[in-house]
């Protein structure tokens, strides 16, 4: 059986998947297995998967009949089939040093308590040339602490930490111990926008957390990227969902509360004009499931935001 389950869920990815599987088949680290995935792709992106589907560390490969609308059931449906203990979710658009496995499964396979490890990642154009790291990804965090590498153990540092933002940049600078999320709350149907958030949360609950200043992971943003869409109020309104899912099970220091809250209702305010009116529809725009007290915890969200702002 193989230590890390590789899973590369693709849709639309066609100009970088050479790019994306020839640095898994090139890790140092070799024992592994990689899942291959497309969500019915338009592209080609599956004609070059089928390419590299006979490889023998590739144990699947799957074509959806018809996009599925979410990439975190595409996570899902990789976890399902995975063998190994730790799992890579290897976004297709993105790309990795040959020894980022070598590096992180170390980490994990020495310290049990360790459920994530992830690294700094290089941001990329859709040609390959690096750019700078604008994403904020620290904002209002202790930005020394990201400087060197070093081990989160401390319960509630990590749950005001990843409260204040998602600090990890993407999925494919990140591996983490299987069996952590499966037995976790974690659902992949619940958020198409803040899957990550939420599982990264629910690993760090019962587990630590490793970080290399070493950028081992190449992250690419180009126009079909998820960044580019949170500015959406679909994805605002997720945010604020799994901010009172975080408060209904952690202890967040009252400042951390107030950068948050006046943070979500400068974007909704200057990005898309909320008003009071505007509260009636948001159940409408909606990408997840939502119960009638996350409706009223978002609208008092809202509301204390904007009269803050009157």
């Amino acid at each position: 059986m193989a230590a890390v389950s590789i899973i590369v869920p693709c849709y639309n990815h066609a100009p970088f998947l050479q790019q994306r599987l020839d640095s898994i088949l090139n890790q140092t680290f070799q024992d592994y297995e990689i899942i291959l995935l497309d969500d019915h792709s338009t592209d080609g992106s599956a004609e070059i998967l089928q390419q590299y589907s006979n490889h023998p560390r590739v144990s699947h490969f799957v074509v959806n009949k018809k996009n599925g609308g979410n990439p975190f059931l595409q996570w899902q449906k990789g976890i399902d089939l995975a063998k190994g203990q730790f799992v890579w979710i290897a976004e297709s658009d993105d790309t990795s040093d040959i020894h980022f496995l070598e590096m992180l499964a170390a980490k994990l396979i020495a310290d049990e308590r360790i459920g994530l490890a992830y690294c700094r990642s290089q941001v990329i154009d859709a040609d390959g040339n690096r750019v700078e790291n604008k994403s904020g990804l620290t904002d209002n965090l202790d930005i020394s602490l990201w400087k060197n590498d070093f081990i989160l153990e401390s319960r509630r540092q990590i749950d005001n930490n990843l409260f204040l933002r998602n600090f990890i940049a993407n999925a494919s600078a990140v591996l983490f111990r299987k069996n952590i999320l499966t037995q976790s709350e974690w659902n992949a149907g619940t958020f198409r926008y803040v899957g990550d958030w939420w599982a990264w949360y629910a690993i760090l609950r019962s587990s630590s957390l490793f970080y290399f200043a070493q950028a081992y992971n190449s992250h690419r943003n180009h126009l079909q990227t998820t960044r580019t869409k949170k500015n959406t109020l679909p994805y605002i309104i997720e945010k604020i969902i799994l901010y009172k899912m975080i408060l209904d099970t952690s202890v967040i220091d009252r400042k951390n509360k107030e950068i948050v809250f006046n943070r979500l209702a400068n974007r909704l305010v200057s990005t898309h004009g909320v008003s009071f009116l505007l509260l009636s529809r948001v159940g409408l725009t909606l990408s997840c499931r939502i119960t009638k007290m996350d409706y009223l915890f978002v609208f008092r969200v809202i509301r204390r935001g904007i009269s803050k702002r009157v």
